[in-house]
């Protein structure tokens, strides 16, 4: 939740999306769990420690100090990307010990297709825009690098954009968001 004026110089305090979650017995979903704050990692503790009662797990004090229970049924799934990532940390292990974990495959070639296409982008621009994208993961997970996500491609496409008026849109795109890699002239033979 979040303090927001509630006039005459007061606050009130709103209740927030994870906390009406757990109330109402919905699941959250907490996505970058990696890069949340320290207060959501030991909120979501305290209530994955919280013992189980009839009506839930709790009591759990709020960010108010008022008591909460979490709906039976409520439930917590986190997403995060790899360690290897820039500015990702691990979770600590009393919070990575309570949640079972799956690795998520790659995406194959032609879902690359699907979502660039889904976004309006030509679908032969976009054949070579899922070619460009995994060659350059396969030459900076080589590197010892964190790969390229599916945010850069998000940033490629609107970047195509900004470049239509450009002999090569493809290219001078891609070269403009890969100018902050190591093996950026590697990079740069694989696009050109």
């Amino acid at each position: 939740g979040q303090l927001l004026p509630s006039g005459g110089g007061k606050f009130r305090m709103t209740t927030g999306v994870l906390l009406r979650a757990m109330q109402s017995g919905a699941v959250s979903f907490v996505d970058e769990f990696n890069l949340a704050t320290a207060d959501v990692q030991n909120f979501i503790t305290a209530v994955l420690e919280a013992p189980s009662r009839g009506r839930g797990r709790g009591p759990i004090a709020d960010a108010s100090g008022n008591k909460q229970f979490a709906h039976p049924e409520f439930r917590i799934v986190v997403a995060q990307n790899p360690i290897g990532m820039v500015g990702r940390k691990p979770a600590p292990a009393c919070v990575r010990s309570r949640f079972v974990s799956t690795q998520v495959k790659a995406y194959s070639n032609e879902e690359i297709v699907g979502i660039v296409t889904a976004k309006n982008v030509d679908r032969v621009f976009a054949k070579a825009m899922s070619v460009a994208f995994s060659s350059v993961n396969a030459l900076l997970q080589a590197g010892g690098e964190p790969e390229l996500t599916i945010r850069f491609l998000m940033k490629w496409i609107k970047r195509v954009e900004k470049c239509k008026q450009t002999e090569s849109p493809f290219t001078a795109s891609a070269l403009s968001l890969t100018a902050q890699f190591e093996q950026q002239q590697e990079i740069h033979e694989l696009i050109m």
